[in-house]
């Protein structure tokens, strides 16, 4: 442990980092880890008072290539030494779709804040005997926060029906729940006709996803204003 040289190595070892047994002997796992001998010893000194006994380092192979892995360590006394030991695991392809997964999901939270639509998924909150009485927002872009004046971070886990009052709302639940108890998508238009949303119609898409339903909607107030207005001419215009 103070000097960081190898003493022995297991088959899989040599099989993972490429050099034989004979080789990892003559060489300091310090080179392995890219550490410097006092480096090492900082690292082996928190392991003897049980601290960073699980890491994950990058770990040089005899081909040059680095691989991310993690160890988990001990100590013990051989004699009148203190040895080291350690369990590697390769875990190079678990980062790589771990990053890749956080990267896809930044993308996407970047798409759905950047949309001009509102998207909000929603969970169903049903009673004792498994009706749907509610649903609590689980997830919501920027944009439905702006749109209904609440800050969107502080829209998670709020009851939907407290966000839309379901009393001025009825002919949307109904929609929701006939989606989330049937699973077939559906396109409806509504006209909340409370707080910020006031005089505003919406084009909701609701379709299923996991335990509740996912809607997108987006403002056709211009549209169905316009549709009024040829519709009254049609009636007073010769």
């Amino acid at each position: 442990a103070e000097t960081s040289h190898i003493l022995d190595a297991n088959p899989a070892a040599e099989r993972f980092y490429g050099w034989t047994r004979e080789q990892m002997r003559a060489m300091n796992a310090s080179d392995i880890a890219d550490m410097t001998i006092d480096e090492w010893k900082t690292y082996t000194l928190g392991i003897t008072h049980g601290e960073n006994t699980s890491a994950v380092r990058i770990h040089k192979l005899a081909s040059g290539e680095k691989r991310t892995v993690e160890i988990f360590a001990g100590d013990f006394m051989l004699g009148d030494r203190r040895v080291f030991h350690s369990i590697v695991h390769d875990v190079s392809d678990r980062v790589r779709a771990e990053e890749a997964l956080r990267d896809s999901e930044a993308r996407f939270r970047n798409a759905l804040d950047s949309s001009l639509d509102i998207f909000t998924v929603l969970d169903t909150v049903r009673d004792a005997d498994g009706v749907i009485i509610d649903f609590r927002v689980v997830e919501v872009n920027a944009r439905a926060g702006t749109v209904l004046g609440v800050d969107a971070s502080r829209m998670i886990g709020r009851s939907f029906g407290e966000l839309l009052p379901y009393a001025a709302n009825g002919a949307l639940l109904k929609s929701l729940v006939a989606v989330a108890e049937t699973g077939e998508a559906t396109e409806t238009e509504v006209q909340p006709r409370v707080g910020p949303l006031a005089d505003k119609w919406l084009s909701c898409q609701i379709v299923p996803l996991g335990r509740g339903v996912a809607i997108t909607a987006r403002d056709v107030t211009d549209r169905r204003r316009a549709e009024d207005e040829l519709r009254a001419l049609s009636l007073v215009d010769s």
